[in-house]
C-alpha cells in the first residue's frame, strides 16, 4: 500500500522537513509559485489567446511542434487500437475508436486557444486498459477472456479531482512545496523510465563484456554492428 503512495509521502515529508525550526528553517529555500484559483499563471493575460494578435514568426515556430504532435497522436492512436485488438482480446474496431481520435483533436485545438498543455496522447484502447476492464473465467490452466466492459466514471472522477485541486486551499498547500523536492521527483520518474528502456538496454549491451551476459540473451544472436544500427535507426 505504501509503495503506491511513496512519491506523495516523500514530497509531503521533505517539504515539511524544511520547516523544522533551526538553521534549516532560516535557509532561503525556493517554493512553488502559485496564482489565483482558475487563473492563468501569467497574470497579465486572459484565458483566450487571440491568434490574430500573434506575430507571424510565432506561427512558423509552432508549426513543427504542431506537426510533431499530429504525427504522435496519429501513430499512438493506430498502434494502440491495433494492440488492443490482439487475438486474445474479444474486441473489434468500432466507430468509437475514430470518435476518440476526433475528440482528442478537438481538445487539442481548445487547449491551444486557451494556452494549456496538450492533452494526454494516450487513448482508451490500450492493452493495459483492456486487461483492467475485462471479465474472465479460469479453467484449470489458463484464463479465457469472455467479456470487456469499459467505463469512463474513473476518468471523469479524476478530471473533477483536478478541478478541485486548483482551488485556493490546495494552491496554498502547493506554495509550501520546495522546488528542489519537486525537481527531484521528476528526475526520479525520468530515471526510472531510462532504466527500463529498451534503448538503454541495447546501449549497455554494446559496451558490456560478453562474458558477463546471460546465455539466453536474444541480442547475442546479433552482431554488435547490427544492434547498433537497429538501436539508432529503428
Amino acid at each position: 500500500f505504501l509503495i503506491d503512495y511513496a512519491m506523495i509521502i516523500s514530497v509531503i515529508f521533505w517539504s515539511g522537513f524544511a520547516f523544522i525550526p533551526g538553521h534549516l528553517r532560516s535557509t532561503n529555500i525556493e517554493h512553488l509559485s502559485i496564482t489565483t484559483a482558475y487563473k492563468p499563471t501569467i497574470s497579465n493575460r486572459s484565458w483566450f489567446i487571440n491568434p490574430s494578435n500573434l506575430d507571424i514568426k510565432y506561427i512558423f515556430i509552432a508549426l513543427p511542434f504542431g506537426l510533431l504532435v499530429t504525427a504522435l497522436f496519429y501513430f499512438d492512436h493506430n498502434i494502440s487500437s491495433l494492440t488492443a485488438q490482439a487475438k486474445h482480446y474479444p474486441l473489434r474496431k468500432p466507430a468509437g475508436f475514430h470518435w476518440d481520435f476526433f475528440l482528442l483533436g478537438c481538445t487539442t485545438i481548445i487547449a491551444g486557444f486557451l494556452g494549456l498543455p496538450y492533452p494526454n496522447a494516450l487513448v482508451p484502447q490500450l492493452p493495459t486498459a483492456i486487461i483492467t476492464t475485462h471479465k474472465s473465467r479460469r479453467p484449470i490452466q489458463q484464463y479465457v477472456l469472455v467479456k470487456i466492459k469499459e467505463q469512463h466514471l474513473t476518468n471523469t472522477c479524476q478530471s473533477l479531482l483536478c478541478l478541485i485541486t486548483m482551488t485556493g486551499p490546495f494552491l496554498k498547500c502547493y506554495s509550501l512545496i520546495s522546488r528542489a523536492v519537486l525537481a527531484d521527483v521528476f528526475i526520479g520518474i525520468g530515471w526510472d523510465s531510462v532504466e527500463v528502456n529498451t534503448i538503454t538496454y541495447r546501449l549497455l549491451h554494446l559496451i558490456r563484456d560478453l562474458n558477463h551476459m546471460k546465455l539466453d540473451d536474444l541480442l547475442l544472436r546479433l552482431s554488435r554492428k547490427q544492434t547498433f544500427f537497429y538501436n539508432n535507426v529503428a
